[in-house]
Order: C-alpha cells, then structure tokens, then sequence
C-alpha cells in the first residue's frame, strides 16, 4: 500500500474509533486494530492519538471552508437559491459521513481549550462569510436593517443544532431531506403570515422604546 494510501487508511480507523468510543475512551491500540496494522507503522504517520485527531478536525474545517463558494449579490440572483445552494454542500458532506460528523459536532467541542479554539475559529469564518452577504444584500434594500453578525450566528447556530439533532442525538425524526430548505424558510420568510406582520412589529417597537 502507497504512503498516501496507508495514512488514509488509518485516518478512516480513528475516525470510525473516535465516533464509537469517544476521544477520551479510545486508545492507539483500538486505531491499530481497526487499522490492521502495526503500531510501528502507526507511528510512521502520526505522533500520538492527538495528532491523528487533529489530522480529522482540520480536514473537517478545510472541507467546509472550500465549500463557502462567493455568492453573487446582485440583485438579478434571489437569496434563497444562493444560501440554499452553500448549506446543501455543508449539509451533504456531514450527512454523508455520519461518523465524521459526530467527531466534529460533539467529540471536538468538549476535548479542551485547543480545540474548542480551532472550532471556534471556523464558526467565525462562517459567520463573517453570512455576514458580508447580510450587508451586501441590506444595502441593495433586499433585507431589512439587522445585525448582520447576529444573524449570522442566529443561522449558523440553528444548522449546527439541526445537523447535531438528526446525525448525532436521533431526537428528531423528521425528513432529513427538508433539513435546508425548512431552516431557510424560517429565516427568509419568518413564522407569521403576512396579515399578522405589521401587528408584531407594532408590538415589537412598543417593547423596544
């Protein structure tokens, strides 16, 4: 087996050892054994559990970032189409590879500081992406005058949760195949109908004077 080969290899061992036992829980012995290789040989491509760990979180975050293709932001182009495009891409890569998604979405956000930083670190990515769209779209008069940051977290926020609910959790037996398009009518096009809006938004500035 080629070095390139060998090395994906034991990557798709841990991954499937991670999503089974949890970090903490598997050893180098379980990802060896998985593998069907020598701990010898493990060693020739990883220098620890860590490390192999880190090789998966940063082919996760590079994954996505290579996903957040530019948006045109004219007005000839809807959003919905453009924002629904991007979260399928996002979508179809965790949904399908479930353990990989389960290494990200849970074991990575409770390991420590580091990788919570490294997390961190992509969400802010998302977010400033949704964000610069927020503020193109509001200037060209397409969305109304909202925090473009906490919308953008607001968004990215619910498809994390979403995306944790059906792959990791399995508390929300619905249509996983509505996931994106359900979350963006939400946020495009709100919960009211459209004879109840300007009562709330009444109500709405009488709470916020």
């Amino acid at each position: 087996m080629e070095p390139v080969e060998r090395k994906q290899s034991i990557l798709q061992a841990a991954k499937k050892v991670f999503a089974l036992k949890g970090y903490h829980a598997a050893g180098v012995a379980d990802i060896i054994e998985e593998a069907g290789i020598a701990r010898g040989t493990f060693y020739l491509y990883f220098e620890s559990k860590r490390d192999v760990f880190n090789a998966l979180i940063e082919y996760v975050t590079q994954s996505i970032s290579e996903r957040l293709e530019p948006i045109q932001t004219d007005k000839e182009h809807a959003i919905y189409p453009a924002l629904f495009a991007t979260m399928e891409r996002i979508k179809a890569f965790f949904f399908s590879d479930p353990d990989l998604a389960k290494i990200f979405l849970h074991e990575a956000t409770a390991l420590d500081a580091s990788a919570a930083e490294r997390l961190q670190d992509l969400r802010h990515r998302l977010v400033q992406w949704l964000a610069t769209l927020v503020r193109k779209w509001q200037e060209q008069g397409i969305l109304r005058a909202i925090d473009a940051e906490i919308a953008a977290y607001c968004f990215i926020g619910s498809i994390r949760e979403l995306f944790e609910q059906y792959l990791i959790t399995g508390y929300l037996d619905k249509d996983s195949s509505k996931i994106v398009h359900d979350i963006l009518d939400l946020y495009v096009f709100g919960i009211l109908m459209p004879e109840f809006d300007r009562l709330a938004q009444d109500h709405f500035k009488t709470v916020s004077e």
